[in-house]
């Protein structure tokens, strides 16, 4: 069964097959969601027989920080040999292949198989922001260094190739 846990309360703590929702207190009192409000106060787990099969909700996975193995269920990205580029994938299984842990993922359908690290953790946007920076410095200083062994000027070499202040 999928169950949307973002259609949950963020306080649920349980789901049962009949499509309510569930949070328990420390003494184990129950209530349940309507889809409005929560109901039921003063019921405890086991008062009465609509609760049915409960569902635990998943623990919130801390995002993996690119140490070991990928855990299952982790959003990650690998590099896409045939499309010469990173993915984002989910990884779904560990596996034993002669002597070595691999790691399973898929990206929809593709499916990927490598080592742990041929993975990575995705990067925020700030981490993104400083790789174009520096590869942005790394082309303006090739940029100036073929402007100056030319006797052109390396900075009139920059300007040449497009760059200008912001204003």
């Amino acid at each position: 069964m999928n169950i949307d846990w973002s259609k949950a309360p963020e306080d649920a703590t349980h789901f049962n097959r009949s499509g309510l929702f569930f949070k328990f207190d420390e003494n184990l009192n129950a209530r349940f969601y309507d889809g409005f409000w929560w109901r039921g106060n003063g019921l405890k787990l086991g008062d009465y027989d609509t609760v049915g099969e409960l569902i635990e909700r998943p623990k919130k996975q801390e995002a993996w920080d690119g140490e070991g193995l990928p855990p299952v269920d982790c959003l990650c990205e690998t590099f896409d040999v045939d499309a010469n580029c990173w993915v984002k994938v989910e990884i779904y299984a560990h596996t034993e292949l002669m002597g070595e842990t691999n790691v399973c993922a898929k990206n929809g359908t593709d499916m990927f198989y490598g080592l742990a690290h041929e993975f990575r953790p995705i990067r925020t946007a700030e981490q993104l922001a400083e790789e174009e920076r520096k590869s942005q410095l790394e082309l303006m200083h090739k940029i100036y260094m073929e402007g100056a062994s030319e006797h052109k000027g390396g900075i009139a070499a920059l300007y040449d190739a497009g760059y200008k202040l912001a204003k």
